[in-house]
């Protein structure tokens, strides 16, 4: 795993139990059921994204550990972002075991934020698990005179970014609203490459949100080098590759702020979630959210993963439906605090 497993859990859970008695049962209820059958992989997405690699190289694998061993095939259902199949799995799916979905981890806080068209209750969709929870930093480039985030509250600093709805956008604006800094944001680039490009050619002076096992698989000489600075992790904790440089919770300094951040970065947290309709028969859902876990640890599939430079760092779906509870959460203030940053960054 490029991260590896060194970051420790977001937030804390409790582990539910089972009774051991019931569980022989359940697990050959599934098996009898899933013998035979096809479970369908819906990805939000059109085919040849980031969605699309990591919920196929999920597919070829997870069937091996479901009771009854069913075929996995997939199937693309894009539109509104991934929007139209969340609605879809919560809504109209099967409820049967035989339907999971790939969305993006934007969708997670739209019915929150009352995102138009948003129409599931992400606290009552039954989630399976999350390939990837995203580290990044936030960096200046090394002939701008910026040593640590704190001269950006004396002078601006010009910072590239993707989309409005980015947190390459939507953290730097956050900072200048809440915190008091500087940051001219220069939004539009057509993806983080092209911002780094912007960088190096010295169009803007840092940005914001730039994955570190991206940084090490594009750029590693520019850590080496020095020719970026590490100015804060766009994270909760801080980073074992950078324990000397803040995280961008720890900048703010009153619990309102943190909570309107940690808003902001939860997409970050849940990159890679697979979500299952509700009111699943018990005996398959419990089926459905072991394979993921056992799937995750499988060599094999470890091993094609890091053959596709793919970034993992799973959660299981009790540490995913904890923290999707604390962010739904979040006090009306905060979320509303938020909203008002996320149309700010729009404009």
């Amino acid at each position: 795993m490029p991260l590896g497993c060194a970051r420790t859990a977001v937030l804390t859970f409790a582990l539910s139990t089972l009774a051991s008695t019931a569980a022989p049962a359940a697990a050959g209820d599934a098996e009898a059921f899933y013998r035979g059958r096809t479970i369908t992989l819906q990805i939000g997405y059109a085919p040849g994204g980031g969605y699309d690699v990591y919920a196929r190289q999920l597919a070829r694998h997870y069937g091996r550990f479901i009771p009854g061993q069913p075929s996995v095939v997939t199937q693309n259902v894009p539109g509104a972002g991934s929007l139209k199949l969340a609605n879809a799995i919560y809504g109209a799916a099967p409820r049967d075991g035989t339907v999971i979905g790939a969305i993006g981890r934007e969708q997670i806080t739209a019915p929150l934020f009352k995102v138009p068209g948003a129409q599931f209750d992400a606290t009552k969709v039954n989630w399976i698990g999350n390939l990837d929870r995203a580290a990044s930093l936030a960096v200046a480039w090394h002939a701008a005179p910026f040593a640590t985030i704190a001269d950006a509250r004396e002078r601006e600093m010009v910072v590239g970014g993707t989309g409005p709805a980015s947190t390459t956008v939507v953290l730097p604006t956050a900072f200048n609203r809440l915190l008091g800094y500087k940051f001219k944001v220069i939004a539009g680039y057509p993806g983080g490459g092209d911002v780094t490009l912007a960088l190096e050619r010295g169009e803007v002076q840092g940005r914001f949100s730039w994955s570190y096992a991206s940084i090490m698989s594009t750029r590693p000489d520019w850590i080496r080098d020095g020719k970026i600075r590490p100015l804060a992790a766009s994270a909760f904790e801080r980073l074992p590759e950078a324990p000397d440089v803040p995280t961008v919770i720890e900048l703010a300094e009153r619990e309102h702020d943190k909570q309107v951040i940690a808003l902001i970065l939860a997409g970050d947290v849940l990159a890679r979630p697979f979500m299952a309709p509700p009111e699943l028969p018990p005996e398959r859902l419990s089926a459905l959210r072991d394979a993921f876990s056992a799937t995750v640890r499988d060599p094999q599939f470890l091993a094609e993963a890091k053959q596709q430079k793919l970034e993992l760092d799973p959660m299981d779906w009790r540490e995913m439906t904890d923290t999707i509870a604390r962010i739904y959460a979040t006090p009306a203030s905060v979320v509303e605090a938020t909203m008002t940053i996320i149309q700010t960054a729009a404009r």
